[in-house]
């Protein structure tokens, strides 16, 4: 009997998901750690722990680390078993909700424009896809003529990569009438095959008050259910001083947007810094902080973010043009104009802004019918035929 390599290939494939599971729980374990240090050590006792937490864990046979549980609770000192621990948000539930193998090409920001047409986007100048470059219009190009039209802008420009953006790595703030045709190319190079050039968008006045040096965003996540799209969550991403860019990976901060659209009192300092390991790595090191928001930013004083409404409205509305992906996490702005600008969005939304911001669960009011759905019902078990593998 012949071998059989369909087989062979799923058990290989199921072996390598073991191991990045294996990883994935021990990177996230340690950083977890060395946050809690940052945040100020153990919050839930042992005794909490065993009689709170785990019983709740227990009916989908999971033991958690306790450190997920002392992190979450660091907010608000509130003990509440319904949070996600980390390891199994990123190796379990999300690959149930979401079909990450169908995510490459539909999150490359080079598509938006088709995906999310529509829907007001910051204006494109050139984009290349594959090693192929296009114009604002989706005609192709050459590299020396998506150079020239970078050279030409009349204006301030961002570029950045257009696929595995996490943290804001290589996202680059460009004056053009500082740079000439080799800055340019040596950009391009440094980008590599996936990019995209967009107009530096101006934010609104109200936002520009909680950083008036970079772009502020504001996080939504979305659940798709059968009822419709329910949003659980959202939050305000500022850009650190003297950024261009909102760029956790210099500093800056998160915080929870309340349904009235004010600020919650405690915000979480990030600070995320990139460097590499002996053997060369690209590596990340996390620091953390809870701090009380500024006097000026605060519910007392009125200050409000701008069309919250607006852009939940949006999400509800274009989270159905992405079906296999359940639960997603988006990136807006607002111009001067007061109206929603689209960045991007995710389809592993950050569990720091999800949930450590929050101080509560991730799914919000669905949380525990997810975690079920995902460990006892498994309804989308029925969409296998949607997974490639």
């Amino acid at each position: 009997m012949g071998m059989d390599y369909e087989r062979a290939y799923k058990d290989s494939f199921d072996q390598c998901f073991k191991y990045k599971d294996i990883y994935l729980k021990e990177a996230t374990e340690e950083e977890t750690e060395s946050l809690l240090k940052d945040l100020g050590g153990s919050f839930i006792s042992e005794e909490e722990y065993e009689d709170i937490i785990l019983p709740f864990w227990a009916k989908y046979n999971k033991k958690p680390n306790k450190n997920w549980f002392d992190l979450y609770c660091s907010r608000d000192r509130i003990i509440d078993p319904k949070i996600v621990p980390i390891d199994l948000y990123l190796n379990e539930i999300v690959p149930y909700l979401n079909n990450l193998q169908l995510r490459f090409a539909i999150a490359d920001k080079c598509n938006y424009d088709v995906i999310m047409a529509g829907i007001k986007q910051p204006k494109t100048i050139c984009k290349c896809t594959a090693s192929f470059y296009f114009d604002a219009n989706n005609n192709m190009i050459t590299r020396t003529e998506a150079i020239k039209l970078c050279l030409n802008y009349n204006g301030k420009f961002i570029i950045k990569p257009s696929v595995n953006t996490n943290n804001s790595k290589n996202v680059y703030a460009i004056d053009p009438a500082n740079m000439n045709e080799k800055d340019i190319d040596n950009l391009f190079e440094q980008l590599g095959a996936y990019f995209i050039v967009q107009h530096k968008i101006e934010q609104h006045p109200e936002l520009a008050k909680l950083s008036p040096d970079g772009v502020n965003t504001i996080r939504v996540n979305s659940i798709l259910t059968d009822g419709g799209v329910y949003i659980p969550s959202v939050c305000a991403r500022v850009a650190g001083p003297n950024q261009q860019i909102i760029e956790q990976g210099s500093g800056g901060w998160s915080g929870e947007i309340d349904k009235d659209s004010t600020l919650y009192e405690k915000i979480l300092i990030n600070n995320i810094n990139f460097y590499k390991d002996q053997d060369g790595a690209d590596c990340v090191m996390l620091e953390m902080k809870w701090q009380e928001l500024p006097k000026n930013l605060r519910k007392e004083a009125g200050y409000k973010i701008p069309a919250i409404d607006k852009i939940c409205e949006i999400v509800k509305d274009v989270h159905k043009r992405l079906p296999h992906f359940r639960w997603i996490g988006w990136d807006f702005t607002v111009d001067t104009s007061g109206e929603p600008v689209f960045i991007e969005y995710n389809f592993v939304p950050g569990y720091r802004v999800g949930q450590l911001a929050l101080g509560r669960p991730m799914f919000g009011d669905l949380t525990e019918e997810i975690i079920d759905d995902c460990y006892i019902y498994k309804r989308l078990e029925r969409n296998k035929l949607g997974r490639l593998l």
